[in-house]
């Protein structure tokens, strides 16, 4: 899946430009070397600096040449990267001219037109003879206005992509190729370099701000753009610092806001097309180092040692990567350090101080992520909401008996009688949003201590749901958004596809196990331990302490297993709807493998107003052939 992700991606900004322009130039770029195509290329290519094995380059061409992926491609020059990956190898290590030629001549039609790149872009000296020798042999008479024209190339110096103007697509293509090829600094610091090309966008800002056009317009333009883009105003001018045609180009490969707005932005500063393009290739740049900064470690130490290198607004672009990347990864510390540096740069920007106050609640300081929302309670009032939502989580995943006093109930608490009113009261939710996780103690993995899978989500009755998911396998976070209404489900990897049959089974699948459903049956088919009051913070909560024995919507026991399971469910007093719940797994499977799992989940937002509707913009996704899953 992850390969067709990267394509999907790279022709999402040739998609919004044509919102804005029928005609626009064409803007697709890989800009990216992320894993796109077969194993053994993926292998090998990608991560290619860090083991160099010039001996495997020709087994891995013939290899990509017979693949489907390869024979699945209606137009070979959108493979130029790939290309010019294996044409810098050979020009790196002529002695594999020799290879290249077999496969030059083993492979006819596409395959032969893609070595043709790739010799081309070697600009071995040897090509260029042996590819003279061939121009009048019959076997090569299809080919041969193509030979003649590589032929005709000036192969006395290399191409010297370092020293190109990026320009277009193809350099950034080209840079990103040559970085996974030698490992060298100097590509990466020249897709930065694009990021200080002069803001074209704030120039036209500026003057049409200047400009005898009436106030009443002015001002209308200012609105869209902060409400949009959240480029921010005030009486003397732009407040915002950042690079504007990296934002307003960010903003379009997102997919959001009102196309005819961003028309009207458009017309109202006469951005041209040439603007637009000229605009893109600066948001590739940025896109691509954001994309290869998570998949490479030393793209992120490039980025974090040039930082003082920059002027402002590409030292913002790279604080914000350098966040990101650094939270995904679980790097709390280093994404925190990011942030505060960017805080002092950019006070307005109401991101800002939503990352930190995400940082604060996963690091439980409850008083500092206060703190962050009282600011954005002044600045953005989605954002407000959705660290008071992680906030109110916080709280309540906190909840602990130790840290509560235990009340008294008058005449004692009838069990049944109360857990029959707390089962009907669950059964009537029409809506609510929940985080759960599920955690293995016995499976270690990167940046996290154990295994855990964690579902952030939103539920609206009877079969509406909104759901993020993330996977911490062994390599990293695995992440997955998806929708489902009644029978449809929708996902998101950049632009919303249309989810097929296969897939959306799965995610349908997991709807039903992190539902609040589950609870219910626990409770239904088991009987509490005890059940006790406890007040925390003057709110009241009833706590049942369970040990089940049937827990089939959890986990289903085989003959000779050997678990135990355990549960702790919190009630909020007043409304009998549960906050807090927790499964633990423990025991030996019947093949003597150990177990050692928690299931925990935190319920909030009861008949809330949630909304949950079919994406904007639903695209078909490709078939298996053309993803190459």
């Amino acid at each position: 899946m992850r390969r067709g992700i990267v394509y999907l991606l790279m022709g999402f900004l040739t998609v919004s430009f044509s919102v804005l322009s029928e005609d626009n130039p064409n803007i697709k770029s890989a800009a990216s070397v992320e894993k796109t195509d077969p194993e053994k290329f993926e292998e090998v290519i990608t991560y290619y600096y860090l083991n160099p094995q010039p001996q495997r380059i020709p087994q891995v061409l013939e290899s990509l040449l017979s693949s489907e992926f390869f024979k699945s491609q209606k137009d070979i020059k959108l493979l130029r990267n790939v290309a010019y990956a294996f044409g810098r190898l050979l020009e790196l290590n002529p002695n594999l001219l020799d290879k290249y030629v077999e496969i030059f001549q083993k492979y006819p039609g596409n395959g032969r037109s893609f070595i043709l790149d790739v010799l081309e872009l070697s600009r071995v000296k040897a090509v260029q003879d042996f590819l003279k020798s061939k121009l009048n042999d019959p076997e090569f008479s299809q080919d041969k206005e193509r030979i003649q024209e590589v032929v005709s190339k000036d192969f006395s110096k290399g191409l010297n992509i370092l020293g190109r103007d990026i320009d277009s697509p193809e350099v950034l293509d080209f840079l990103w190729s040559e970085f996974i090829v030698t490992g060298s600094d100097k590509p990466v610091l020249r897709v930065l370099d694009a990021l200080g090309k002069p803001d074209v966008f704030r120039k036209k800002l500026s003057e049409f701000l200047l400009s005898d056009k009436d106030s009443f317009e002015k001002d209308k333009i200012k609105k869209i753009l902060t409400d949009n883009l959240e480029i921010f105003f005030d009486d003397k001018g732009i407040v915002s610092k950042e690079d504007l045609d990296v934002l307003f180009t960010l903003y379009l490969q997102n997919s959001k806001g009102d196309p005819e707005s961003l028309k009207e932005v458009i017309n109202a500063l006469g951005l041209s097309k040439e603007d637009l393009y000229y605009m893109a290739i600066k948001g590739s740049a940025n896109w691509s180092l954001n994309s290869n900064a998570r998949q490479h470690e030393k793209v992120l130490q490039i980025l974090s040692n040039d930082l003082n290198n920059r002027p402002v607004k590409t030292k913002i672009d790279i604080l914000r990567i350098l966040a990101q990347v650094y939270y995904l990864n679980d790097k709390l510390a280093d994404s925190f350090e990011a942030l505060k540096q960017l805080v002092t740069i950019t006070p307005y920007d109401p991101e800002v101080h939503l990352r930190l106050g995400l940082i604060f609640v996963e690091q439980k300081k409850v008083p500092e992520a206060i703190s962050e929302l009282k600011t954005l309670e002044k600045l953005d009032s989605k954002r407000y909401e959705m660290l008071n939502e992680k906030i109110n989580l916080l709280q309540l995943e906190t909840l602990n008996v130790s840290q509560a006093t235990l009340g008294n109930v008058e005449g004692g608490i009838d069990n049944a009688s109360l857990l029959k009113s707390i089962i009907e009261s669950m059964k009537k939710v029409a809506s609510y949003g929940s985080h759960m996780s599920l955690e293995d103690f016995n499976k270690k993995v990167k940046f996290k201590d154990n295994f855990v899978i964690e579902w952030d989500f939103q539920y609206k009755s009877p079969d509406r749901f909104f759901v993020d998911q993330t996977a911490w396998e062994t390599e990293g976070p695995l992440y997955d958004r998806w929708i489902t209404i009644g029978e449809d489900n929708y996902f998101q990897i950049g632009p919303w596809f249309k989810d097929t049959a296969d897939t959306a089974s799965a995610r349908k699948s997991t709807n039903g196990y992190i539902s609040a459903n589950k609870w219910i049956y626990l409770l239904e088919k088991n009987q509490p331990q005890k059940i006790s009051l406890y007040t925390v913070d003057d709110k009241s909560y009833y706590v049942i302490d369970l040990v089940p024995t049937d827990v089939k919507d959890f986990w289903l026991v085989s003959e000779g297993d050997k678990i135990e399971f355990s549960s702790q469910i919190w009630v909020d007093k007043n409304d009998l709807r549960i906050v807090k719940a927790d499964l633990k797994v423990s025991g030996a499977l019947s093949n003597d493998t150990k177990v050692n799992m928690l299931y925990q989940q935190i319920f909030i937002g009861y008949d809330s107003d949630i909304v949950i509707e079919v994406p904007k913009d639903v695209y078909n996704f490709p078939n298996k052939q053309q993803t190459t899953n």
